[in-house]
């Protein structure tokens, strides 16, 4: 008897499916903002900073100018009862708060990349310089022109006049020492900042040049926080 042949089973076509391509991944993202637009503003906030310094300046020198203010203002109230003149310190105390509001509004100028603020800083310590020259040289004239506290004691006491006029003179020599010294200073030190305030105009113009705007809305924004 013969045996059946083997069954074979049926051969079922084999379809693979096609490998779905890869998706790429999406940008990262912070808030509004890619990542590459992070980086960016990240790299402008430090160039900004390094040509910001000068905001820095202006800050201390406000404080200063303020504070050199208050006591003009206070020394003013009180020279009436040492003989002295009210209106003087009255022109020095309004100069000085002058100087001081238009240091820290040319700050304010600095923090908005407002290309007027440079010239505005340079202008006032400028201005700051002339009040402080003014004010000492006014000083020395009067020291130099007016009555010596020493004429009562040689007019009552004549056998002592070579004496008290050698110290006359001492202290003369003295005070224009003083009073040169202190207009020195103050055409070096106004001058150097006045200086340094005019030269951030040109790097603020490249840095306004050379940044998106959007970066520079961005810090305009912030600049009060």
């Amino acid at each position: 008897m013969m045996q059946p042949p083997p069954r074979i089973p049926p051969i079922r076509p084999t379809h693979s499916r096609p490998t779905p391509a890869p998706v790429p991944p999406a940008p990262a993202t912070i808030g509004p903002l890619s990542a590459e637009q992070i980086a960016e503003l990240s790299q402008a906030n430090q160039r900004r900073a390094r040509l910001l310094r000068a905001a820095k300046l202006a800050s201390l020198n406000g404080w200063v100018s303020g504070v050199f203010a208050a006591c003009s203002l206070l020394a003013t109230a009180v020279s009436p009862l040492f003989g002295g003149t009210v209106l003087d310190g009255l022109l020095i105390t309004v100069g000085l708060a002058v100087v001081s509001w238009n240091e820290f509004r040319g700050r304010r100028m600095l923090l908005d990349l407002d290309l007027r603020g440079p010239r505005r800083l340079g202008c006032n310590q400028v201005l700051f310089m002339a009040v402080l020259i003014g004010y000492f040289a006014w000083q020395l004239v009067a020291a130099l022109t007016g009555p010596s506290p020493y004429d009562s004691v040689i007019n009552g006491y004549p056998e002592v006049a070579d004496q008290v006029t050698a110290i006359t003179d001492l202290l003369r020599h003295a005070t224009i020492l003083a009073y040169a010294l202190l207009i020195g200073l103050s055409a070096i030190f106004q001058g150097l900042n006045a200086w340094y305030y005019f030269s951030r105009r040109r790097p603020m113009a490249e840095y306004l040049s050379q940044t998106p705007d959007w970066i520079v809305a961005v810090q305009r924004a912030n600049a009060g926080q």
